[in-house]
């Protein structure tokens, strides 16, 4: 009886982080949604910028970050995170991280995400 306790405990505890994991992940793509491919620049600054302090893109001419951005014919691009809304104990608060990537008129042409969790790693 001990040892079905136990596992009925473990099992509750997966069942969890998964439905932590699937609602971040929905969470996730819901918030991404913000960001289409020919976006400006600055719009994508207005939306990051109500979940994090500071934003600041890279330049490829000068190799620096900046906001607001200079003239580059080489694009900017972006690496980012915030914190997700779900937490589990056994994962810990995981974040979306985000790449960008904008062309020299400051307009979105790639982006991507991914869910990371500090126990995964």
């Amino acid at each position: 009886m001990k040892y079905l306790a136990i596992l009925l405990f473990v099992v509750s505890l997966n069942a969890c982080a998964s439905d932590t994991i699937e609602d971040d992940s929905k969470w996730a793509k819901e918030y991404m949604l913000q960001f289409q491919k020919g976006k400006m620049l600055a719009d994508v600054y207005k939306v990051l910028s109500q979940k994090k302090g500071t934003v600041q893109f890279y330049n490829n001419c000068t190799e620096e970050f900046e906001y607001p951005m200079s003239s580059c014919e080489k694009g900017y691009g972006l690496v980012t995170t915030i914190k997700l809304p779900g937490h589990d104990t056994s994962l810990g608060k995981g974040d979306l991280q985000m790449y960008f990537t904008f062309n020299n008129q400051q307009q979105l042409v790639f982006i991507m995400h991914e869910l990371y969790y500090p126990a995964h790693h």
